[in-house]
């Protein structure tokens, strides 16, 4: 019987939590599932959806004898959700296949994309591993990794208890090219309601107009209408322009984009949404340090009173209620970005999706491609959702009975607006690092005025294509 070989190799001690827009930024408290009664199951059917993972993938692998895996991610760092079930599936793997070979290789989040491309130029890839959704179509071009969209459909239990949504930003011209372990919610809103009343505002802006009009008087009585701190790039081009994207482009025109199929970024409807965000910017929605200040610094101008907003992913609640003064948090609600008169349907969008998901090699056949299979589908185990609730961040599946009473009340209201609102991709989750830096770049030359709208969308068309070749 071959001895069982669990061999972990730390490329860094010091691992950074991996996001996929940025930082996920200060302190983060746990929050709940976006629907704490629609996402949760009746008993039997959770005991019956564990109960799925507790068997090898449809018997066919038994101990795992003379069977090996080789794994690579970045879960280093328990105080992680992510990485502390994602090793405890690890863990339960060898359980399962005591005699599986299973080899498990740690590496630092920071050092990781950079291997992750090695091993791609060098056809050298493990047989599981994590990996981003921009990386995905050129690895299936060159036939490394499986394309799951068979598999999700042969097992009505695993699609099933997914929420919808889960695959999108891994799912490339009818591929699903890899799984999540959680949701995201890349763009949102908390706003301070005493500062709005104060400047005459008796409710969250419903149009774009009506944004605009607030941000005028916000600014009119001293305040900072939009804190922000866009020093690295990503909060502009990732946190925030996502949100005023999705009110001006359709869904069909970005996948239409994303696979190729004749949408571009110079078209109307971008240049659009790019010069209604350069309009903002001109108006002063945000504070004049916007370039030069880091992240958590500027939030800091939310949490003191000076700010009568903040934008950012789903964490910026719980930032609020761990970092904010007494009077900010107690006067503190969340919104998302208002649609526009145009297109008033597009209000419902939020920007996000899953990230950075876990994909299988291609070269995976018999009993080791069943006990791959098996490991990524345990990722959405119920039980393990509920850890990742519970732990704060999104599930993409649904969970078992979790306690969710300590969670604030902002946390809670996030969670319930969420309920109405319906998950649309972000750009900086899908696609690479080319397009990516960028927009980066060039969304801080089009807040100081040194590329205009169309020549923004010229240089991130650039960007796409190059991607593409």
């Amino acid at each position: 019987m071959k001895r069982k070989v669990i061999a972990v190799l730390l490329t860094l001690v010091m691992a950074v939590s991996m996001t996929a827009c940025g930082s996920g930024s200060d302190t983060q408290e746990a929050a709940p599932a976006p629907s704490a009664q629609d996402n949760k199951q009746d008993a039997d059917g959770v005991q019956d959806a564990a109960a799925e993972t507790k068997e090898p993938a449809e018997n066919q692998a038994g101990t795992g004898k003379d069977c090996s895996l080789s794994v690579m991610v970045t879960w280093s760092d328990d105080n992680d959700i992510s990485a502390k079930t994602g090793n405890e599936m690890l863990q339960k793997l060898q359980e399962t296949y005591p005699d599986l070979e299973l080899n498990v290789e740690v590496v630092a989040h920071d050092l990781y994309e950079d291997k992750l491309k090695t091993l791609m130029a060098t056809n050298s890839l493990p047989d599981v591993f994590q990996t981003l959704p921009g990386l995905m179509p050129s690895m299936y071009d060159n036939e490394q990794i499986l394309d799951l969209a068979p598999e999700v459909a042969a097992d009505a239990q695993w699609s099933g208890r997914m929420v919808e949504g889960a695959f999108n930003d891994y799912t490339f011209d009818g591929k699903i090219l890899g799984v999540p372990q959680s949701m995201i919610v890349a763009s949102m809103i908390v706003y301070n309601k005493a500062i709005f009343e104060e400047c005459g505002l008796k409710e969250f802006p419903k149009t774009v107009e009506e944004f605009e009009n607030a941000v005028t008087q916000i600014k009119s009585k001293g305040y900072i209408p939009v804190a922000c701190g866009n020093k690295q790039g990503y909060m502009v081009s990732s946190q925030v322009m996502p949100s005023v994207l999705f009110r001006y482009v359709d869904l069909d025109w970005y996948e239409s984009l994303k696979d190729g199929k004749g949408a571009k970024f110079t078209d109307d409807c971008m240049i659009q949404a790019i010069t209604e965000m350069k309009k903002l910017a001109d108006m002063g929605m945000f504070n004049e340090d916007v370039n030069s200040q880091e992240e958590l610094l500027a939030n800091s101008y939310y949490y003191s009173g000076k700010a009568a907003m903040l934008m950012g992913g789903f964490w910026i609640s719980g930032n609020v209620v761990n970092n904010a003064s007494e009077d900010v948090l107690a006067n503190s609600e969340v919104a998302m970005f208002p649609g526009t008169a145009e297109k008033p349907e597009n209000a419902k969008y939020m920007s996000g999706g899953q990230g950075w998901g876990v994909s299988v090699s291609s070269a995976l056949e018999g009993e080791e491609k069943a006990i791959a299979l098996d490991f990524v589908k345990s990722l959405s185990d119920p039980e393990v959702q509920a850890q990742i609730a519970a732990g704060g961040s999104i599930p993409c599946a649904k969970t078992a009975e979790y306690d969710s009473s300590g969670q604030s009340e902002l946390v809670q209201q996030m969670f319930a607006m969420f309920e109405n609102y319906e998950v649309v991709p972000n750009p900086e989750i899908q696609f690479n690092a080319t397009y990516v830096s960028a927009a980066e770049d060039g969304y801080q030359e089009l807040l100081i005025g040194t590329l205009t709208p169309e020549q923004l969308a010229e240089k991130l068309q650039a960007a796409y294509e190059e991607r593409q070749q």
